[in-house]
């Protein structure tokens, strides 16, 4: 169905809403095609994004390559295909288009490191006008600076986190993901994602919480908890959700922008099931997680209503006590930051 030379697309009917009457129809639509996008050279429709036809160019995208894994190929071209612009399409990176690689965190759920990815980011330029109709171009940023996530274990496991984070994505995260490339040395799968300049939102507050102001401080709890929305509108719980696991990246305007990252203990929430030990940060870690009750996302709830005690205050929670079986119990009999 065609309006204006725009693709129609009718999602169905639905009827008693409040304030209508029961017998009220209403049609869902969707116009997915814009003139202002330029026209596809394949089909000759107008472009559903910038330089982007979803019709036709997200299969173009997973032709070409391999990365010699069926596994790894399948879960790239399966995010592929579901992008809704060019500049979202991962990809397989090879590993000596990165360079300068630099460990540059470590914990329980993988290695983090820096790199220069010398193909740089996907981008679109404005091309400018042809007979009337604007142009638009598929190009790349020059090199830049990328973060790199290893996770210990399995490949399966690996592949697991790596659809987390797009399937969050997907739903409007704004952690960038590049795609998958492998240590040619030891042939461990690491994820290629945004590189966050003020490094974890822990880190950040021990060294700058003196220069925040509350406008600073509510912005920040804006993004996290949009963020964290979007990880539950994914149908997904985090599970290991505190502030060393949120990253903070500045522009050059001064602007701080809060990401989630790790989503290794991340499952979806028909997953949930009851556990014979706990996993976390102690202090971030809802009572009833202690009691070994399944992790949900009202537990990812309670974490993030500790992490605001810590943007406000600038300390981390239960600072001055130790972190062991005695403060599991406070907490659990209701002990807060």
């Amino acid at each position: 169905m065609q309006l204006n030379n725009s693709e129609l697309k009718v999602y169905g009917l639905t009827q008693g809403i409040v304030g209508f009457p029961l017998t009220a129809l209403i049609l869902v639509f969707n116009f997915i095609r814009d003139d202002d996008n330029g026209i596809c050279a394949n089909c000759n429709q107008y472009n559903t994004s910038k330089a982007w036809c979803r019709t036709c160019d997200p299969q173009k995208t997973t032709q070409g390559w391999t990365s010699g894994n069926k596994n790894i190929d399948d879960c790239i071209k399966e995010f592929q295909l579901k992008a809704i612009n060019y500049k979202d399409v991962i990809e397989w990176i090879h590993f000596n288009r990165l360079d300068n690689i630099q460990k540059i965190g470590e914990g329980g759920f993988g290695s983090v490191f820096s790199a220069t990815w010398l193909d740089g980011k996907r981008i679109v330029l404005n091309d400018g006008f042809t007979l009337g109709d604007r142009k638009y171009k598929h190009s790349r940023t020059p090199s830049c600076i990328v973060a790199l996530k290893t996770l210990p274990g399995l490949q399966k496991n690996f592949l697991k986190e790596f659809k987390s984070y797009m399937e969050f994505r997907l739903m409007g995260g704004n952690l960038e993901v590049y795609g998958i490339t492998q240590n040619t040395i030891n042939n461990e799968s690491l994820m290629v994602f945004q590189y966050a300049n003020k490094g974890s939102l822990h880190n950040f507050l021990s060294s700058n919480f003196r220069e925040l102001n509350w406008k600073n401080k509510l912005k920040q709890l804006v993004d996290i908890s949009e963020n964290l929305i979007k990880v539950h509108k994914a149908k997904y719980f985090h599970g290991d959700f505190h502030s060393g696991n949120i990253l903070q990246d500045q522009y050059g305007n001064g602007d701080l922008i809060s990401y989630i990252g790790d989503l290794g203990l991340s499952r979806k929430n028909d997953e949930s099931e009851l556990e014979d030990s706990v996993y976390g940060v102690l202090p971030y870690v809802a009572p009833e997680v202690f009691n070994y009750r399944p992790y949900t996302i009202a537990s990812d709830i309670y974490s993030f209503g500790i992490i605001m005690t810590e943007i406000s205050t600038g300390k981390p929670p239960y600072y001055d006590v130790e972190y062991d079986e005695a403060l599991a119990i406070q907490i659990c009999n209701g002990l807060r930051p």
